[in-house]
């Protein structure tokens, strides 16, 4: 299986935090949100080491508490932490647990919401952290990648005034918003652009995903082509062309400076590289591609999706994909998305743009 690589989270206040915090001045009070129901949002800094136990890190009582602890390695009853251990053997995890009420369920209190910190490519270290609750989701991120997250029943019961705490050992900076911060998302290592000429671009990753929305011009002939070339030179390229006056698709060699010439269809004696009948390009469509290459499969599989209707495949041995060439003629292609993709151990490959683990 492949997935794509982190989905980043940001979070922009539109207004100054209702109080912050810092290891210098780790207290202070705060006045409560004039609405209530409109959530909050927590941001901070946690500095993360070696614990024994359980350190409350980040406390508003009868509202959010933040604590670090080592769970039981042997307890699976609740969460599947002991999936996640150290190299030690232990399972050390970061919490924050909501306080709710609600007149329909006054027993649904306590929320709970954390992870193993074995989880992080850096368990030791600085990280951010932000608790976001907005009603109807209470969520944690940890370096802008949302972590877990739960479907709260009821809102925290603020008092008019309220004092809250961090431990300096850990938290380095906090700040409370109200309401709650609306996250915007951001693809990690992604790049996004229009084109209107021939352009190059570089790929930083052997396995990727390549996505683009093409724009017909009206005029006769329309057709765009990607050449996925190797680091020098054309040898074991590759070209996605596809032709809109004659509504078809087909891979053939890549060239940094050239269209390659029209391949024939199964039906026309050639091969499976080229597909006839193309449907929904005679108006805007998306084209979405993954490359995947890989050393056990000895090259690049490339996987292509057209206007949601038809996909085709190709194999190139021996190719690494280094750079693509992109050249158009009577189209625009724009909203153009590559993102790195990472390999899920333990699962096989699977080349479908149709399924949700292509989904860019």
């Amino acid at each position: 299986m492949l997935q794509l690589l982190t989905l980043l989270w940001l979070f922009n206040p539109s207004q100054p935090a209702q109080s912050s915090l810092t290891s210098q001045a780790p207290q202070a009070e705060f006045a409560a949100p004039a609405n209530r129901t409109n959530g909050f949002t927590v941001k901070f800094t946690v500095a993360l080491k070696k614990f024994d136990g359980e350190k409350n890190i980040l406390d508003i009582p009868n509202v959010l508490s933040v604590r670090l602890h080592q769970h039981d390695p042997h307890d699976r009853n609740r969460q599947n932490y002991p999936a996640f251990k150290m190299p030690d053997g232990s399972v050390p995890v970061l919490d924050a647990n909501v306080v709710l009420h609600s007149l329909e369920h006054p027993d649904w209190k306590n929320m709970t919401i954390g992870i193993p910190l074995s989880l992080l490519k850096k368990p030791e270290g600085e990280h951010e952290l932000v608790l976001n609750f907005c009603g109807v989701r209470w969520t944690m991120y940890v370096d802008g990648e949302l972590l877990d997250n739960d479907f709260p029943f009821g809102y925290p019961q603020w008092p008019d005034r309220n004092t809250w705490k961090l431990d300096p050992e850990y938290v380095t900076t906090a700040a409370i918003y109200f309401p709650a911060i609306t996250p915007e998302k951001k693809r990690a290592n992604s790049l996004t652009a229009n084109i209107a000429e021939t352009t190059t671009f570089p790929a930083d990753s052997r396995s990727f995903m390549l996505v683009f929305d093409v724009q017909p011009a009206e005029v006769k002939k329309r057709k765009v082509g990607i050449s996925f070339l190797p680091e020098s030179g054309e040898q074991a390229s590759c070209e996605l062309q596809i032709r809109l006056e004659d509504r078809r698709a087909q891979f053939g060699p890549g060239s940094a400076n050239h269209f390659a010439g029209n391949g024939k269809s199964l039906r026309e004696g050639g091969g499976p590289h080229a597909i006839e009948y193309l449907i929904g390009v005679d108006r805007p469509f998306t084209v979405r591609v993954i490359v995947k290459g890989d050393d056990k499969i000895g090259g690049s599989l490339i996987d292509a999706e057209i206007a949601g209707q038809r996909t085709m495949i190709s194999f190139r041995p021996d190719l690494t994909v280094k750079k693509m060439v992109v050249r158009m003629e009577g189209v625009a292609l724009k909203n153009v998305r590559i993102a790195p993709l990472k390999e899920v151990k333990g699962s096989r490959v699977s080349p479908s743009l149709g399924s949700p683990n292509g989904y860019l």
